[in-house]
C-alpha cells in the first residue's frame, strides 16, 4: 500500500467511523460498548494520520 492509499483509506475510515458515533448518539437505547469500542478505532485512526502528517511535515522541511 502505497502512501497516498493509506492516506485516502485512513481518511475514509476515519469519515465512517464519526458517521457511526454520530448514528449511535441518536439512537433510543445507547450502547456504551459500541461507543467505546467505535472511539477507540476513532483514537487509532487519528494517531495514525497525526503520524503521516508529521512524516510529511518533516519531509517538507529538508
Amino acid at each position: 500500500m502505497n502512501a497516498q492509499t493509506e492516506s485516502t483509506t485512513l481518511d475514509t475510515l476515519e469519515q465512517a467511523v464519526i458517521k457511526r458515533l454520530e448514528k449511535e448518539v441518536r439512537a433510543e437505547v445507547i450502547d456504551v460498548t459500541v461507543l467505546e469500542s467505535l472511539t477507540k478505532t476513532l483514537d487509532t485512526v487519528a494517531h495514525h494520520l497525526k503520524r503521516r502528517d508529521d512524516d510529511l511535515f518533516r519531509a517538507s522541511s529538508m
